[in-house]
């Protein structure tokens, strides 16, 4: 989705805002990055490439963001977490105990039909023997 260019100056219907509150992108990430959250140029550029980032506004070809909406877009940044590192370690190592139980299980059977063909061909062959 590719976002419309909006032009200096405001929206329609709204005054221009003060040229102070727009800052550059090197400007913009200097303040994110001073209310201490690391982010870097690619993250930022790659953000705002799938419109997701904060809404750009264009002065001839310099993208410029205004303080308010870096404000509103923070906390888009961080996802919630959706899963808990330690149940989901449990969760892994329970399903390696199952698997390898399943492949013990496994390998009992195909010993016990090898063991079993085993007694079979000795059976055959003692049968043989004793009616030569």
């Amino acid at each position: 989705m590719v976002k419309p260019k909006r032009a200096l100056g405001g929206r329609a219907g709204e005054p221009p805002a003060e040229p102070s509150e727009y800052l550059t992108q090197d400007a913009a990430l200097a303040y994110i990055r001073a209310k201490g959250i690391p982010v870097a140029v690619n993250f930022f550029r790659d953000r705002r490439s799938k419109g997701t980032g904060p809404p750009t506004y264009y002065f001839g070809k310099r993208a410029m963001f205004r303080r308010d909406e870096l404000d509103a877009w923070i906390p888009s940044i961080f996802t919630p977490r959706t899963w808990d590192r330690r149940s989901h370690t449990e969760a892994a190592i329970e399903a390696r105990a199952v698997t390898m139980r399943a492949r013990a299980a496994s390998m009992r059977a195909k010993g016990e039909a090898k063991r079993r063909a085993k007694r079979r061909t000795a059976a055959a062959g003692a049968g043989e023997m004793s009616a030569s």
